[in-house]
């Protein structure tokens, strides 16, 4: 409700000395590494005053992460269709207002994620970055740049659960859900895991998949 005496609206802004709505993250800037702010909040529907202590996070434990070292990311291509974690520095390949030029799917996705921390059901948002084209997957090119929310119905929780999923030869048929909305994709893991050889070779792709950070 409060930050720092500051009243915020629905959608986390405040209104500064020169009436310019601002997101409350900005008031964290006036103040040092462990500092104490006051905050004002709502929980089990009653307003409560609490201070908050300033502390620096681990860039590693933020589930979009700022990969501010440039390090080359995790991905798998599967089929052609290439998989990544969503990082900050991906979104900002459209500029410093990629929040007004990116993919809506993307930014809905880190709009409603940005805060988090990663926890023991999902550590990485998991990005379907773009489909390369190839027989097996005509009329799928076009998509791209979108979240995979679940696999199966169930929450995707990192890239390496991601691989289990399409490497598990029970798994024929696999149902991704597309964020937002959950919008159904079904495709056939035998075809996709069949088309890898080829697609590896037109694409002098190097290898499929990455999963350290180096």
């Amino acid at each position: 409700m409060k930050i720092d005496g500051k009243k915020l609206d629905a959608w986390g802004k405040y209104e500064n000395d020169s009436h310019e709505m601002i997101y409350f993250k900005h008031l964290f800037s006036n103040h040092y590494i462990t500092d104490t702010i006051p905050v004002t909040i709502i929980r089990n529907k009653k307003k409560k005053k609490i201070n908050l202590q300033l502390a620096s996070i681990d860039d590693t434990k933020w589930l979009i992460p700022r990969n501010l070292q440039k390090k080359q990311i995790p991905y798998l291509i599967r089929g052609g269709f290439v998989f990544i974690p969503m990082t900050l520095s991906f979104l900002q390949e459209w500029g410093n207002n990629f929040m007004n030029n990116g993919p809506l799917a993307l930014i809905e996705s880190f709009s409603q994620n940005k805060y988090k921390i990663k926890n023991n059901e999902c550590n990485q948002l998991i990005i379907l970055s773009r489909v390369l084209p190839h027989p097996s997957n005509i009329g799928l090119q076009s998509l791209g740049n979108t979240v995979i929310s679940k696999v199966n119905g169930e929450t995707l929780k990192n890239l390496e659960q991601l691989k289990l999923i399409l490497d598990n030869n029970k798994n024929k048929v696999v149902k991704f859900s597309l964020a937002p909305g959950d919008i159904p994709l079904w495709v056939n893991s035998d075809s996709l895991k069949n088309a890898d050889g080829e697609i590896q070779m037109q694409y002098g792709i190097y290898q499929l998949e990455h999963f350290t950070e180096e």
